[in-house]
């Protein structure tokens, strides 16, 4: 049987969250990651606040998630505010 997967993704993709409210920090995750984001290892997902990413967090991301980046300084929501309330919504994130 064989499956299926969308464009840039693979059998062993991962994704990754990364939040800041800096919209050039985006552009220098997916400069970094290009490579890899070609070859389908990860997936990236961008959120500019902590409250965005717990939305995120929420929702199901595909493929699994691997990790997620925060910054300490976001406007909204600190990283760290952020952080202490991921565990209730993505039982996978911890701190």
């Amino acid at each position: 049987m064989s499956v299926s997967l969308p464009i840039g993704q693979s059998a062993r993709s991962a994704s990754i969250l990364v939040v800041d409210g800096e919209p050039d920090v985006a552009d220098l995750f997916r400069q970094r990651f290009r490579r890899e984001a070609r070859q389908g290892t990860y997936v990236m997902h961008f959120a500019a606040s902590g409250a965005e990413a717990l939305d995120r967090l929420a929702g199901e991301i595909q493929p699994a998630l691997a990790a997620v980046l925060l910054t300490s300084t976001c406007r909204v929501w600190m990283g760290w505010n952020c952080s202490a309330r991921s565990n209730s919504v993505a039982p996978i994130c911890q701190s």
